[in-house]
């Protein structure tokens, strides 16, 4: 994962814990290109089954020393044959894009750093930029677009690059200018809002919450299925309101809640926590990163089933009694 540490590393890679293979006769590298360090050793620790191991430590990061349009992240083994002579392979592979023609600028998320891969889905809110600094930013309306913060001097070979936070809160259509090249392949994120979806919402307008028969509804929140690294963006809290069957208090990033993504986004099935008979009052808040909130709420109740009774009369709505059968 490609990160901007603004007042340390600078442009840097995050290299997660990966399994490998458990024997002494193998070392574990990593290899980045381009790097000017030919790889970078991975300690080993083992793993609670005894036949893998993790290369650690756990938040391992590699300063990027120049820019580049694309860097290769290999895991490699290096394993000593009986002569003594080493042989390596390969067992895992990443090619993550940096700066190119196509995207002069790059998007990371404040909350850690993280590229933001997919700069079509910007939202209205603070960003940080790394822009070549021949890259203009614009917005509209013009004076919509705020400078928070204007980052140190990046070390290495990114001295000339700008990388500053951004408002984008009150942009309507940020937009990106190289020289005469106008760069429009990003635009803000429609401001779609999470909603309740699906089970069996009862005609009833009475000023509280909606009510529901049945199995809860899922809670859809507005995703591109084409970028789940956002997923961590998104906090979702599920807590009964009062006495409630069953009484629950669920919270997590969507990463944590592993939703299933579709088309339309990222659907919670509450039914895995609430159960398919929940009764009672239940709130629902969601927050992303960028500042988008949702307080939703509903009340359930499930369906009355009526059994031993071969035929049940019900009175009419006159008050007369119903006929003879």
């Amino acid at each position: 994962m490609l990160l901007l540490d603004p007042w340390g590393l600078g442009p840097a890679l995050h290299l997660p814990p990966q399994p490998a293979l458990a024997a002494e006769s193998v070392q574990v590298r990593w290899r980045v290109s381009p790097s000017d360090q030919p790889g970078i050793p991975a300690k080993i620790r083992q793993d609670e089954t005894g036949r893998k191991t993790t290369p650690f430590p756990q938040d391992c990061r590699i300063p990027l020393t120049r820019p580049a349009p694309e860097y290769r992240v290999s895991l490699v083994l290096v394993r000593t044959g009986e002569d003594g002579a080493p042989s390596e392979e390969t067992v895992r592979e990443w090619r993550i894009p940096g700066i190119a023609e196509e995207h002069p600028l790059l998007w990371f998320d404040p909350k850690d750093g993280r590229l933001i891969p997919s700069p079509e889905t910007l939202s209205g809110a603070r960003l940080w930029v790394l822009r070549r600094p021949d890259v203009v930013l614009e917005a509209d309306p013009p004076d919509s677009l705020y400078v928070s913060e204007q980052f140190p001097r990046l070390p290495w070979a990114w001295g000339d690059f700008i990388g500053e936070e951004v408002d984008l809160s009150r942009v309507r259509g940020p937009t990106a200018r190289w020289g005469d090249r106008p760069l429009d392949y990003f635009m803000s994120e429609l401001q779609d809002q999470p909603s309740l979806e699906g089970g069996n919402r009862l005609p009833v307008e009475d000023g509280y919450p909606p009510l529901y028969v049945g199995a809860p509804p899922a809670l859809r929140i507005p995703l591109s299925p084409y970028d789940d690294s956002r997923l961590h963006r998104w906090y979702v809290e599920v807590e009964s309101e009062g006495p409630a069957l069953p009484e629950h208090c669920i919270s997590g990033t969507l990463a944590d809640l592993e939703p299933e993504i579709r088309e339309e986004g990222a659907v919670l099935d509450l039914r895995a926590w609430l159960g398919d008979t929940p009764m009672r009052t239940y709130k629902v808040k969601v927050r992303e990163l960028t500042g988008r909130r949702a307080d939703l709420g509903f009340r359930i109740l499930p369906v009355l089933e009526i059994v031993g009774h071969d035929t049940l009369y019900l009175p009419e709505e006159a008050g007369e009694s119903p006929p003879e059968p």
